[in-house]
């Protein structure tokens, strides 16, 4: 009789420290899946800033109004491309974003200023390529840089 209460106690017992052990992977993941996401996001909004910014002219949209998945710039005599293959974000062919994101969505928009100097906007959405209970966590990043 004592052997089945033990038993049933430690079974109980065995249940839930599963539970906590499985709760506490789901929070790591979902965790991990945020920080890759905001990691890429902050990397490839710094590394478009950064190339606009040292860029003498905008290639790839050639007009103002015009939108598309490439940007070309000249930058120092030399064209710099970024593209949007498959769900990878390139940068002359080297992927800017990590194995633990996808691109879902890249949207460049050109703009005049009417001064010489165009803008571009851009809306880049990652998502997780791990998914947790919640499912896989996206962001769209947003902003706006003009050539100097």
């Amino acid at each position: 009789m004592e052997f089945l209460i033990y038993a049933g106690l430690l079974g109980i017992l065995l249940v839930v420290i599963g539970q906590i052990f499985t709760a506490s992977i789901e929070v790591q993941t979902s965790g991990e899946n945020v920080s890759y996401v905001n990691m890429d996001g902050q990397h490839i909004m710094s590394r478009i800033q950064y190339d606009i910014g040292r860029a003498s002219d905008i290639v790839t949209p050639n007009a103002p109004g015009a939108a598309g998945s490439t940007l070309q710039l000249t930058i120092g005599g030399a064209t710099r491309t970024y593209s949007l293959t498959g769900t990878s974000m390139l940068l002359d062919g080297v992927a800017l974003n990590g194995f633990g994101t996808r691109v879902s969505a890249l949207n460049f928009v050109r703009a005049g200023s009417g001064g010489g100097k165009d803008t571009i906007s851009i809306a880049l959405t990652l998502e997780s390529i791990a998914s947790s209970a919640a499912g896989a966590h996206s962001q769209t990043f947003t902003s706006t840089y003009g050539l100097r």
